[in-house]
C-alpha cells in the first residue's frame, strides 16, 4: 500500500487560491492538496463543504478503522470513530 501524508489533517484558513477553494495541510505539510469549497456560481455550497470535512477526516477515519480490526479495547476504538464521525461531518 502506498504511504500517505499523517494525519491529523485540517482546512487551511488562509492559503487558499482563491474564494472557491481551499487547501488541505497536515503538521508537516501546508496546502499538499487544494479542494473545492464553494462552486463559482454559488455563494456557499454545503456538499463541497462537506466532501472537505470527510477529506479531513479521511486519517482518523483509516486509524479507527485499523483499532476496530485489530479489536483493540472497545471503549477506545468507539471514542475513536465517534471522533473520526464527528470531523467528517464538521462538528469538531
Amino acid at each position: 500500500m502506498s504511504s500517505f501524508t499523517p494525519g491529523p489533517w485540517r482546512i487551511s484558513a488562509s492559503c487558499s487560491r482563491d474564494e472557491c477553494y481551499v487547501g488541505i495541510s497536515s503538521n508537516k505539510h501546508t496546502d499538499f492538496a487544494d479542494v473545492v469549497w464553494r462552486m463559482s456560481d454559488e455563494d456557499r455550497s454545503p456538499q463541497c463543504e462537506a466532501n472537505v470535512h470527510l477529506i479531513t477526516a479521511a486519517p482518523d477515519l483509516y486509524e479507527a478503522c485499523e483499532a476496530a480490526v485489530s479489536m483493540g479495547d472497545t471503549r477506545k476504538v468507539r471514542a475513536m470513530l465517534d471522533a473520526a464521525l464527528k470531523k467528517a461531518r464538521g462538528e469538531e
